[in-house]
């Protein structure tokens, strides 16, 4: 449980009938890596997290982005 993760709205757009094979522990660490930094580094506003997944290529495409305050280049 992460704090703050109730705060968090999602927006998934992810193809129900997708099905892959990975490790789910090193999927479930990357994402969570992900959501722990959209929670921490989060603006005044509602943190807003968005998740789209599908096939492209053969290869599994996971784009996660969020409204925090980003890095600097």
């Amino acid at each position: 449980y992460l704090h703050g993760f109730r705060d968090v709205v999602f927006e998934l757009d992810i193809d129900n009938t997708l099905v892959i094979k990975t490790d789910p522990i090193l999927l479930s660490e990357a994402l969570k890596a992900l959501l722990t930094n959209a929670i921490t580094f989060k603006r005044d506003e509602k943190p807003r997290v968005s998740v789209k997944a599908n096939i492209f290529d053969n290869y599994l495409k996971i784009e996660i982005a969020d409204n925090g305050e980003g890095m600097t280049e």
